[in-house]
């Protein structure tokens, strides 16, 4: 009996080490994963509000029972107001939304939206997927910047999955013909009236902004001004509206110079008729008669020249100093005369030059900035060999003013344009103007391990347009034609420009703002997670997050055991054989 003790403990002991490793055998493993994607297709804040259109949460996931199938879409807001909002889930699926137009506007008609409709699919199963797919853009009306997009050539494909293998969440976002405004459009939605604008410019920004808009060569319109300024003298006024101001001063003055011209002429003149009353019935000297006028005095030979001085001086009368007081008024008229001739010449060349100035601006509808199309494409996919995730705007044809592009060259050549577009409005006294501009967005990615779980991720916004600021006096608001010279029907070349406006304080003030237009987003984690058997030790609800077994200080306790009892035996037969001998 005794020389099986150890053969006893060898077997409980191996039992021991089968017990223990028993859990670890009936442990199975459990891919698990969730994908998430974002959508917001248009966004706009201005004035103080924020509006959006097309905005789409979704996410996809078998990392918990029951599955995640789920799409919430958004088809508008405005300051967190929601309209048409609706969760879409495989009970609900597949579904349009919304069954109706939803339209956002923003208080004083700053801006306006109407949402797209999706297609949105939501499953669930071996694969949990959901999608959306664009139906109709919608339409965006911004008021400091009308932009255009072309709702027929949008699409959208949308989707978050998860299957066996991985975990992916991929959008593609196509926008046709993405277009900013025209230099008139520009004008009138900022409220600017372009007559007072064009005639208050120099003849070199009135170049400039000539040369925007390719409006032909003004070479003889040119000379004339050069001509008329030169004539005009050193310090000629440059601009019409300050020529014009010129000009009424200088009628003022011609006026006042004719009256004092005409003053000093009759005191001449009563100083003859003085003279001749007191002489009477003796005649004026060598024949002289009270007709005689300051020009004709200084015409006198000295002679009698002297004669009638001395029978003046005689009397208490300087014709002298009366007919040099004539003849210095009658300089001072003709000057001022001079003077109000030559301004109206150079207003009219200005006027001349502004009106082919305005005419070209607003027969130019060549939009500052057009692009073909913008392609906004994101992709995140986690799995146990994760690829690179993907997050690119690309533009298709680009022009700026009517000129193509190079795409990578938009914003440069964009910024120059506008760069001279400022630096004319910003050269009216009172105007302070900050030009829009337009930006193509950069993708961020990332991808990373954390214990067994795959992530991965993706973001960008395609195009960003920022918003115009404008300070303007409202002298140069878009009301009615205030000037002397009738203008409107050269005004009228701008579509807008005799539409109604509203009663504006002193100065408007336009804040800026920004459009931003796909902003994409997408998220996934994937993860192979061993769960435990029933009743075992180490199962339970998460299988991601599962025990692999019982504790190892079982099977540390029973390998003792068993290389205790295989000592025990050998040194046993050890005994045993020594005996025997």
């Amino acid at each position: 009996m005794y020389r099986f003790r150890p053969a006893l403990a060898v077997t409980a002991a191996l039992a021991l080490v089968t017990a223990a490793a028993a859990p670890a055998i009936a442990s199975t493993s459990t891919a698990h994963g969730t994908a998430s994607s974002g959508l917001r297709l248009l966004h706009v804040e201005v004035g103080g509000h924020a509006i959006s259109a097309g905005q789409i949460s979704a996410e996809a996931s078998n990392a918990a029972t029951p599955h995640v199938a789920e799409l919430v879409i958004t088809p508008a807001a405005l300051d967190g107001t929601t309209y048409g909002q609706q969760k879409v889930t495989p009970a609900s699926s597949p579904v349009t939304v919304p069954s109706g137009a939803q339209t956002a506007t923003i208080p004083g008609g700053l801006a306006s939206l109407t949402g797209p409709t999706f297609a949105v699919t939501a499953k669930d199963g071996t694969t949990v997927l959901t999608s959306a797919v664009l139906k109709a853009l919608g339409s965006l009306n911004v008021g400091p910047l009308p932009v255009s997009l072309d709702a027929t050539a949008a699409t959208l494909t949308n989707t978050a999955q998860v299957t066996s293998s991985q975990s992916s969440a991929e959008k593609s976002v196509v926008l046709g013909n993405l277009a900013l405004p025209s230099i008139a459009d520009l004008l009138d939605a900022l409220n600017v009236d372009p007559l007072s604008l064009v005639l208050s410019l120099t003849k070199a920004n009135l170049d400039k902004l000539n040369a925007l808009v390719d409006g032909g060569a003004l070479t003889a319109l040119n000379d004339a001004v050069d001509t008329a300024s030169a004539a005009v003298g050193v310090n000629a006024p440059t601009t019409w509206m300050a020529t014009d101001a010129a000009k009424t001063q200088a009628d003022s003055a011609a006026s006042a110079a004719d009256s004092s011209a005409a003053a000093a002429n009759a005191a001449f003149t009563s100083g003859l008729t003085t003279l001749a009353g007191i002489l009477n019935p003796v005649p004026l000297p060598d024949g002289l008669s009270t007709a005689l006028t300051p020009t004709q005095y200084e015409a006198l030979s000295s002679t009698v020249k002297g004669d009638l001085d001395t029978v003046g001086t005689a009397n208490g009368i300087d014709f002298a100093t009366l007919a040099q007081s004539a003849l210095d008024a009658d300089a001072a008229a003709t000057a001022a005369h001079d003077l109000a001739t030559a301004l109206s010449a150079l207003e009219d060349a200005l006027f001349a030059l502004a009106t082919q100035v305005i005419d070209a601006v607003g027969a130019d509808t060549d939009p500052l900035a057009a692009i073909g199309s913008v392609n906004v494409t994101t992709k995140a996919v986690a799995s146990a060999n994760s690829p690179v995730p993907v997050a690119t705007a690309k533009v298709g044809s680009v022009s700026v003013l009517g000129v193509l592009t190079p795409p990578a060259a938009l914003t440069s050549t964009l910024n120059n344009v506008l760069a001279q577009l400022s630096g004319v409005l910003n050269s009216v006294a009172g105007i302070s103007f900050t030009a829009p501009s337009i930006a193509v967005g950069v993708g961020q990615t990332s991808r990373s391990v954390s214990g067994t779980t795959h992530l991965a991720s993706a973001s960008i916004t395609g195009v960003t347009i920022t918003l115009p600021k404008l300070t303007l006096p409202t002298s140069f608001l878009n009301l009615a034609v205030r000037n002397a010279k009738s203008m409107s029907a050269k005004a009228a070349a701008l579509a807008k420009v005799a539409s109604p406006k509203a009663a504006i304080p002193t100065t408007v003030i336009t804040s800026g703002g920004t459009i931003e237009v796909a902003t994409l987003s997408e998220s996934a984690s994937y993860g192979q997670g061993v769960t435990g058997s029933a009743g075992s030790p180490g199962s339970g609800s998460n299988p991601g997050l599962a025990g692999t077994g019982a504790s190892y200080t079982l099977p540390v306790v029973a390998a003792l055991l068993v290389m205790a009892g295989l000592a025990i035996t050998r040194r046993r037969r050890t005994a045993t054989a020594s005996i025997e001998a």
